[in-house]
């Protein structure tokens, strides 16, 4: 099992759930405190921070180019939406609004746009008199304007403690807008999987349906889940569940028609292992997966991350093939994305070690993204990859480390003698996400966090930034 993000709230803050859309609202092109500009990214990619601190971000790219994100303040619990129309390498051409009141803890949450580049949003709600609600957010303009363009939040339906703190608070991708622009998404609750959808008007509750899908077990959870849609509309969804056990296996569900009825459902029980993953679908809608396949005692999937496709007859296990992405063990599981180019190529973000060293602890330090360059790549491909940012090299930078030593406060603080034990930590590539622009080049979002030790055993983080890395 992947571990946990450092950063997430924890399940048992009880704070007062309020109108999300309605209280605390502000507007920002440029907000919160930053470290000085760190050391440069890769050669492809220029790094762009200076938003409100958070992590999570959900990033879209609308088809003028501009970009929008969603993210969380893990320490506030905000929800935050930022976008820029052009230029978005200078923080100056973004604007951010905050959408939520300070008390209100979420999960990551997962934004869509529609054809028009206008926001979507769901988040689920952790704390408060109403706990673990899945909500639904809309704007149509201004959206960084007034959170009153927002209107009210929409409580769709309750998830599970388990599925909010695993599948929406790490790199979620559970809601999805079809080709007309309605919105549907996939939880677990109760000992079963949901399907929410809305044909229209979905600001207000009343016009939101609730489906009990076929894949229920009992005392299973959900950890991960991925829904996209069909061009005609058509829901498709890749889920993990663990079981009473704690035996996780990897579920495909389809649905052509009638998908307000379990019985319009279809269940295909694929890799036996599977824990984060992503689904998306090629211009012929075939159903394309990467997923980090987690640890496992005595498997040789153990901590692997695996391309998966299927072309045809996707309701049999048998007609899905894959194979192992070459990167090193436990490369995704922290954060992994992908999306198809224009030729059906799937292009590839994940979190993974520094300098290839299998001894690196669990919590990864380098952003990649790769290419499938050549070859099947689900049989023997041949994957080009490249360094979007390394997080050691972050950490040894002089004027990151002076800044963060400096709040140790030496000799008032802690003892001055410590000093020489100092150590900074930057961890990067969680919740890494990943759209493609019009040009088909990759533009990605992922958490930036700063951890150090004065030297005295405590470990204290810098905060998260929300990070955005554009092609050069």
């Amino acid at each position: 099992m992947a571990q946990r993000r450092i950063h997430r709230p924890g399940l048992t803050a009880l704070f007062a759930l309020l109108a999300l859309a309605t209280l605390g609202a502000c507007s920002t092109p440029n907000q919160g405190t930053n470290p000085p500009t760190p050391p440069p990214t890769g050669a492809a990619f220029a790094r762009m921070q200076g938003l409100p601190p958070g992590g999570g971000a959900s990033l879209e790219v609308d088809a003028k180019g501009g970009l929008s994100i969603a993210y969380n303040n893990a320490g506030g619990g905000q929800l935050w939406y930022a976008h820029c129309a052009s230029g978005c390498e200078q923080p100056s051409n973004w604007k951010s609004l905050k959408l939520s009141a300070d008390n209100v803890l979420g999960s990551s949450p997962v934004l869509q746009l529609d054809a028009a580049g206008n926001p979507r949003i769901v988040w689920v709600v952790l704390g408060g008199l109403n706990p673990n609600q899945a909500v639904y957010l809309e704007c149509n303009s201004a959206c960084t304007d007034n959170v009153a363009n927002w209107g009210q939040a929409v409580r769709v339906t309750t998830v599970d403690g388990r599925f909010a703190q695993f599948a929406a608070s790490n790199n979620p991708t559970f809601f999805a807008l079809d080709g007309q622009g309605r919105p549907g998404f996939v939880v677990h609750d109760n000992g079963t999987l949901r399907y929410a959808s809305c044909q229209g008007s979905c600001r207000a509750g009343a016009n939101w349906q609730v489906t009990d899908l076929g894949a229920a077990r009992a005392g299973s959870s959900a950890l991960h889940a991925s829904l996209v849609y069909t061009a005609a509309g058509a829901p498709r969804a890749a889920v993990t569940l663990a079981d009473a056990n704690n035996l996780v296996s990897l579920h495909y569900l389809a649905c052509t028609a009638g998908c307000t009825a379990t019985s319009g459902w279809t269940d295909t029980t694929g890799a036996p292992v599977g824990t984060w993953l992503r689904l998306r679908l090629d211009r012929q809608d075939r159903p394309r997966l990467l997923y980090f396949a987690g640890a496992l005692v005595g498997n040789p999937d153990s901590n692997k991350l695996f391309y998966s496709a299927c072309d045809a007859g996707c309701d049999a296990a048998a007609n899905w093939r894959r194979a192992a992405v070459g990167v090193p063990d436990g490369s995704g599981n922290q954060g992994l994305d992908f999306a198809l180019d224009a030729n059906g190529v799937p292009r590839l973000v994940y979190d993974t070690r520094a300098n290839n060293d299998p001894q690196t602890p669990v919590v990864n330090t380098r952003l990649e993204y790769a290419l499938c360059a050549s070859g099947d790549c689900t049989a023997t491909p041949t994957w080009t990859r490249t360094v979007v940012e390394d997080g050691v090299q972050q950490s040894a930078d002089n004027a990151l480390r002076a800044l963060y030593k400096a709040q140790c406060r030496y000799g008032i603080d802690v003892d001055a003698q410590l000093e020489p034990l100092f150590s900074l930590s930057i961890f990067v590539g969680q919740e890494a996400h990943l759209a493609l622009n019009a040009a088909g080049q990759a533009v990605i979002s992922a958490d930036y966090a700063p951890t150090f030790n004065c030297g005295d055993g405590v470990v204290r983080t810098g905060g998260i930034l929300p990070t955005v890395y554009l092609p050069r």
